[in-house]
Protein backbone atom coordinates (compact mmCIF):
# COMPACT_ATOMS: atom_id res chain seq x y z
CA UNK A 1 0.00 0.00 0.00
CA UNK A 2 1.63 3.44 -1.49
CA UNK A 3 0.08 6.82 -1.38
CA UNK A 4 2.01 9.73 -3.26
CA UNK A 5 0.77 11.90 -0.48
CA UNK A 6 2.46 9.76 2.51
CA UNK A 7 6.58 9.04 2.94
CA UNK A 8 6.45 5.59 3.86
CA UNK A 9 10.28 5.39 3.62
CA UNK A 10 10.83 8.02 6.16
CA UNK A 11 12.96 7.71 9.67
CA UNK A 12 10.68 8.87 12.43
CA UNK A 13 11.98 8.65 15.99
CA UNK A 14 9.71 10.04 19.28
CA UNK A 15 11.17 10.76 22.49
CA UNK A 16 9.39 11.72 25.89
CA UNK A 17 11.40 14.40 27.65
CA UNK A 18 9.14 15.25 30.55
CA UNK A 19 6.52 17.56 29.83
CA UNK A 20 7.71 17.72 26.14
CA UNK A 21 7.64 15.19 23.23
CA UNK A 22 10.32 15.71 20.60
CA UNK A 23 9.76 14.08 17.20
CA UNK A 24 12.20 13.65 14.53
CA UNK A 25 11.46 12.65 10.97
CA UNK A 26 13.86 11.98 8.70
CA UNK A 27 12.16 12.34 4.79
CA UNK A 28 13.27 10.23 2.23
CA UNK A 29 13.40 13.42 -0.11
CA UNK A 30 13.65 16.93 -0.44
CA UNK A 31 9.74 16.75 -2.01
CA UNK A 32 8.00 14.83 0.97
CA UNK A 33 10.15 17.80 3.04
CA UNK A 34 9.05 20.35 1.19
CA UNK A 35 5.47 19.30 1.09
CA UNK A 36 5.28 19.07 4.28
CA UNK A 37 6.70 22.30 5.87
CA UNK A 38 4.33 24.00 2.81
CA UNK A 39 1.32 21.95 4.26
CA UNK A 40 2.59 23.72 7.85
CA UNK A 41 3.11 26.92 6.65
CA UNK A 42 -0.52 27.32 4.80
CA UNK A 43 -2.10 25.36 8.05
CA UNK A 44 -5.03 27.27 8.98
CA UNK A 45 -6.45 25.75 11.72
CA UNK A 46 -10.03 27.36 11.54
CA UNK A 47 -10.86 25.43 8.65
CA UNK A 48 -11.31 22.44 11.33
CA UNK A 49 -13.38 21.76 14.58
CA UNK A 50 -11.05 19.26 15.02
CA UNK A 51 -7.93 20.60 16.59
CA UNK A 52 -4.31 19.73 15.76
CA UNK A 53 -1.63 19.93 18.21
CA UNK A 54 0.29 23.02 19.03
CA UNK A 55 3.78 22.63 17.77
CA UNK A 56 7.23 23.70 16.78
CA UNK A 57 10.10 22.44 14.60
CA UNK A 58 13.08 22.99 12.77
CA UNK A 59 13.90 21.60 9.56
CA UNK A 60 17.56 20.64 8.61
CA UNK A 61 17.74 19.31 4.50
CA UNK A 62 15.34 16.88 4.79
CA UNK A 63 15.33 16.13 8.80
CA UNK A 64 12.53 17.69 10.80
CA UNK A 65 12.46 18.28 14.26
CA UNK A 66 9.04 18.46 16.24
CA UNK A 67 8.46 19.72 19.21
CA UNK A 68 5.09 19.58 21.24
CA UNK A 69 3.79 19.26 24.54
CA UNK A 70 2.83 15.58 26.00
CA UNK A 71 -0.61 14.85 26.14
CA UNK A 72 -2.36 13.02 29.52
CA UNK A 73 -2.26 9.22 28.34
CA UNK A 74 -5.32 8.85 29.77
CA UNK A 75 -7.05 10.61 27.14
CA UNK A 76 -5.97 8.83 24.90
CA UNK A 77 -8.17 7.59 22.22
CA UNK A 78 -6.68 4.35 21.04
CA UNK A 79 -5.98 3.27 24.87
CA UNK A 80 -8.22 0.41 26.01
CA UNK A 81 -9.82 1.96 28.87
CA UNK A 82 -10.86 5.17 26.81
CA UNK A 83 -14.43 5.11 25.60
CA UNK A 84 -14.63 4.11 21.83
CA UNK A 85 -14.71 7.40 19.25
CA UNK A 86 -18.01 8.95 19.02
CA UNK A 87 -20.04 8.78 15.62
CA UNK A 88 -20.56 12.53 15.93
CA UNK A 89 -16.73 13.05 16.12
CA UNK A 90 -16.26 10.10 13.31
CA UNK A 91 -18.30 12.01 11.07
CA UNK A 92 -16.50 15.38 12.20
CA UNK A 93 -13.48 14.28 10.82
CA UNK A 94 -14.52 12.99 7.75
CA UNK A 95 -16.06 16.48 6.93
CA UNK A 96 -12.85 18.04 8.40
CA UNK A 97 -10.31 16.26 6.29
CA UNK A 98 -11.64 13.65 3.80
CA UNK A 99 -14.29 15.66 2.37
CA UNK A 100 -12.64 19.18 1.68
CA UNK A 101 -8.88 17.34 1.08
CA UNK A 102 -9.24 18.73 -2.44
CA UNK A 103 -9.61 22.41 -1.82
CA UNK A 104 -6.47 23.56 -2.10
CA UNK A 105 -5.64 23.95 1.65
CA UNK A 106 -3.54 21.86 4.22
CA UNK A 107 -5.77 18.55 5.45
CA UNK A 108 -4.12 15.96 8.21
CA UNK A 109 -4.42 13.15 6.29
CA UNK A 110 -4.15 10.34 8.75
CA UNK A 111 -7.15 11.35 10.38
CA UNK A 112 -8.36 7.63 10.32
CA UNK A 113 -5.31 6.45 12.58
CA UNK A 114 -7.55 6.25 15.95
CA UNK A 115 -3.37 5.95 17.40
CA UNK A 116 -2.58 9.46 16.77
CA UNK A 117 -5.98 11.35 18.54
CA UNK A 118 -6.43 12.27 22.30
CA UNK A 119 -9.12 14.38 23.60
CA UNK A 120 -8.15 17.83 25.27
CA UNK A 121 -10.24 20.13 26.93
CA UNK A 122 -13.60 18.17 25.54
CA UNK A 123 -12.02 18.17 21.83
CA UNK A 124 -10.66 15.09 19.24
CA UNK A 125 -6.63 16.65 18.90
CA UNK A 126 -4.38 15.15 16.48
CA UNK A 127 -0.90 14.69 17.43
CA UNK A 128 0.54 12.99 14.36
CA UNK A 129 2.12 16.56 12.31
CA UNK A 130 4.04 15.00 9.67
CA UNK A 131 0.45 13.14 8.60
CA UNK A 132 -0.26 16.73 6.98
CA UNK A 133 -0.58 17.55 2.76
CA UNK A 134 -2.34 19.47 0.38
CA UNK A 135 -4.53 18.17 -2.36
CA UNK A 136 -3.90 14.38 -1.64
CA UNK A 137 -5.96 11.87 -3.96
CA UNK A 138 -9.49 12.27 -2.47
CA UNK A 139 -10.68 8.41 -3.58
CA UNK A 140 -7.64 7.17 -2.11
CA UNK A 141 -7.84 9.10 1.00
CA UNK A 142 -12.13 7.95 1.30
CA UNK A 143 -11.01 4.61 1.45
CA UNK A 144 -8.01 5.01 3.81
CA UNK A 145 -9.97 6.57 6.08
CA UNK A 146 -12.99 4.37 6.28
CA UNK A 147 -10.76 1.46 6.41
CA UNK A 148 -9.08 2.24 9.19
CA UNK A 149 -12.23 3.37 10.82
CA UNK A 150 -14.05 -0.10 9.96
CA UNK A 151 -11.03 -1.66 11.20
CA UNK A 152 -10.85 -0.04 14.48
CA UNK A 153 -14.31 0.91 15.48
CA UNK A 154 -16.78 -1.59 14.19
CA UNK A 155 -18.94 -2.46 11.77
CA UNK A 156 -21.06 0.67 12.70
CA UNK A 157 -19.00 2.17 10.09
CA UNK A 158 -21.08 1.56 6.73
CA UNK A 159 -23.85 3.64 8.93
CA UNK A 160 -21.69 6.79 9.18
CA UNK A 161 -20.44 6.27 5.56
CA UNK A 162 -24.05 6.71 4.23
CA UNK A 163 -23.87 10.13 7.00
CA UNK A 164 -21.88 11.90 5.33
CA UNK A 165 -23.10 10.19 1.16
CA UNK A 166 -19.10 9.03 1.29
CA UNK A 167 -18.32 6.70 -1.64
CA UNK A 168 -17.59 3.29 -1.60
CA UNK A 169 -14.06 2.03 -0.07
CA UNK A 170 -11.91 0.76 -2.86
CA UNK A 171 -10.50 -2.23 -1.00
CA UNK A 172 -7.82 -3.13 -3.67
CA UNK A 173 -5.79 -0.01 -2.10
CA UNK A 174 -4.71 -2.95 0.40
CA UNK A 175 -3.52 -6.08 -1.33
CA UNK A 176 -1.03 -6.71 1.66
CA UNK A 177 -3.64 -6.68 4.41
CA UNK A 178 -4.24 -9.47 6.45
CA UNK A 179 -6.31 -10.26 9.43
CA UNK A 180 -4.36 -10.19 12.19
CA UNK A 181 -4.83 -12.64 15.84
CA UNK A 182 -7.53 -10.78 17.59
CA UNK A 183 -8.57 -8.55 15.56
CA UNK A 184 -12.59 -8.41 15.74
CA UNK A 185 -13.35 -8.62 12.18
CA UNK A 186 -12.22 -8.95 8.56
CA UNK A 187 -12.14 -5.31 7.22
CA UNK A 188 -11.69 -6.28 3.55
CA UNK A 189 -14.24 -8.58 3.52
CA UNK A 190 -16.67 -6.09 5.48
CA UNK A 191 -16.09 -3.85 2.49
CA UNK A 192 -15.92 -6.67 -0.40
CA UNK A 193 -19.23 -8.86 1.32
Amino acid sequence: MAYDFCDYRSKRTVTFNGSTVTKTVECSNSTFADNIEEAWVNLDRSKFKTQIVDFSYKREANTFTITYDKLNEENWVHSRDFPKLTNAAVIQLYKDFVEPCNEGYPIYYDCGNLKNMFYVGGKLTLIDVDAMCINPNKNELNSIFWFRMAHRVGPHTKNLMSQVNAPPVDTSLFPDYVVKPGEHMDTKAFFNG
